[in-house]
């Protein structure tokens, strides 16, 4: 037996029609179809205990590398790491909660906090200083 389309919303399946209406009482039996909409999935993505340890240490691992991005001066890279984390907790975790909706708004507003200014560079400064002080 073959499943055939009929039309946009109707097949055959050994000869019996199943439309749209037909299907939960086609497939009930069976108890091996689901049908759900892809455009609006009803649950967040799912993950296995084993990957919810590594899903937790590479957002520990983003934070460092945003703050080894800002040590280092570098805030682009820094926004994208948070940019990153921000996206991992709204994807992965119920952002209902308040822990984590803290933790995102924390991490929104460290991000716009993160602009791109000169700062003096420490030599620079070192410079300045020997310069104020005369040389002595």
């Amino acid at each position: 037996m073959a499943l055939q389309r009929v039309g946009a919303h109707a097949c055959r399946f050994g000869g019996r029609a199943c439309g749209s209406a037909s299907w939960p009482t086609f497939a009930q039996p069976l108890g091996l179809i689901l049908l759900s909409r892809i455009d609006r999935p009803a649950v967040r993505s799912l993950l296995a205990p084993d990957q919810a340890l590594f899903l937790r240490e590479n957002l520990k691992l983003k934070l460092l590398n945003a703050r080894l991005g800002l040590l280092a001066r570098h805030m682009r890279s820094s926004q994208a790491d948070l940019i990153a984390v921000e996206s991992a907790l709204a994807r992965y975790f119920d952002t209902s909660a308040a822990p984590i909706a803290q933790a995102q708004s924390t991490l929104g507003r460290l991000r716009k906090e993160l602009v791109e200014s000169d700062l003096p560079r420490p030599e620079e400064t070192l410079a300045a200083l020997n310069a104020a002080a005369g040389g002595r």
